[in-house]
């Protein structure tokens, strides 16, 4: 049976890392963004309304798709990956090897921010931030494995997530030095906690594309399996297709939890 549909659900780098037989290291370097779209649950209301809710349903699920594809090949086209999703979000890694991962996570930034331009009543709010973060493949294999990054990096990463508006760039102060743009800068941004943001307004930097290799990576489907939820696993290998989307009544949790130092505790101090 062919594969290629489940190597669709983890993260280029980790695909690799997984054809290769390699591990991906739990530290490293390079620049994280997260991209947050605004506009969907007005554009559920009205298209609801307007179209009736399966109607509704099946357009908004094609827009949805629209703009993931964007986003998506936006970050893959400069050689990122998006780790993880969350609502209407992604966070996205660039490792600093080889390249330099400021300006390419910035440019698949600005990629965002130009392409977003013809989805009417959308707009995508973005964070960068750079430096050492640590990742983690977490879970337990029977249910599903995931990758995690963890560290300062990506706590900035939520503080510039909250102080960007939609249709804005921000970036910490690391990656503005990376890029050597600070003498360009005229608006900058503070948090109570001092980290500092600056907004960008212009792309004056070229940056090739860099995209990942071809995902056409022969793979059996017992080793992708630990990354994907069961039920989804079970889908694609009976050939089922895509979901249905729909609306239904739900309760959230959210769960946060304190007290780690990722950037300093070693892995086996943790367990």
């Amino acid at each position: 049976m062919d594969n290629q549909a489940l190597t669709l659900y983890l993260p280029p780098d980790r695909l690799i890392s997984l054809a290769r037989r390699e591990t991906l290291s739990d530290r490293a370097s390079g620049s994280a963004l997260f991209a947050d779209i605004a506009g969907f649950t007005a554009m559920t209301e009205q298209m609801t309304r307007t179209l009736g809710v399966r109607r509704g349903i099946e357009e908004l699920t094609h827009q949805i798709n629209r703009v993931y594809d964007v986003l998506i090949g936006s970050v893959e086209q400069y050689g990122g990956s998006v780790i993880s999703f969350a609502g209407d979000a992604i966070t996205c890694w660039f490792d600093e090897n080889p390249h330099k991962s400021s300006a390419r996570a910035l440019a698949a930034a600005w990629h965002m921010q130009t392409t977003m331009a013809a989805f009417e009543g959308l707009a995508v709010k973005i964070a960068i931030t750079s430096g050492e973060v640590r990742r983690f493949a977490v879970g337990d294999p029977a249910m599903q494995r995931l990758d995690v990054l963890a560290g300062k990096t990506i706590g900035r990463l939520s503080i510039g997530e909250q102080m960007a508006q939609a249709g804005e760039i921000l970036a910490d102060e690391a990656t503005i030095t990376q890029l050597g743009i600070s003498s360009s800068i005229t608006h900058w941004r503070s948090a109570d906690s001092g980290a500092r943001f600056a907004l960008i307004e212009t792309m004056n930097q070229q940056v090739a594309s860099m995209p990942f290799e071809q995902r056409l990576i022969e793979m059996s489907a017992e080793t992708l399996k630990p990354w994907l939820l069961p039920a989804v696993y079970e889908r694609e290998q009976n050939g089922y297709g895509a979901f249905l989307t729909e609306l239904r009544p739900a309760t959230v949790l959210f769960l946060r939890f304190e007290g780690i130092d990722y950037d300093q505790d070693e892995i086996n101090s943790m367990r």
